[in-house]
């Protein structure tokens, strides 16, 4: 598994769903899996996102280590949001 790729990959889509609130990605940590991940296995990497951690659910989903991932935290501009 790249878990650089896997890294960026996580960066840019968090930097891509909190470019609203002018939020970016300060780093992702994907602890690296030893054994090598198999298809089903299931870990948790950590982005640094304006000072709060983001937790985000890796899924591998074949041994060509394709993987969907999906953010369990969303952070929220609050004065953006009680003005609307």
């Amino acid at each position: 598994l790249d878990y650089d790729k896997l890294e960026k990959a996580i960066t840019d889509e968090l930097n891509n769903s909190y470019s609203s609130i002018d939020q970016k990605v300060s780093s992702v940590d994907c602890p690296e899996q030893s054994p090598s991940p198999k298809a089903g296995d299931k870990f948790e990497c950590k982005a640094e996102v304006g000072g709060q951690t983001v937790r985000v659910d890796v899924n591998v989903k074949d041994d060509d280590y394709n993987v969907d991932y999906e953010t369990r935290d969303t952070l929220y501009d609050l004065p953006t949001v009680s003005d609307t």
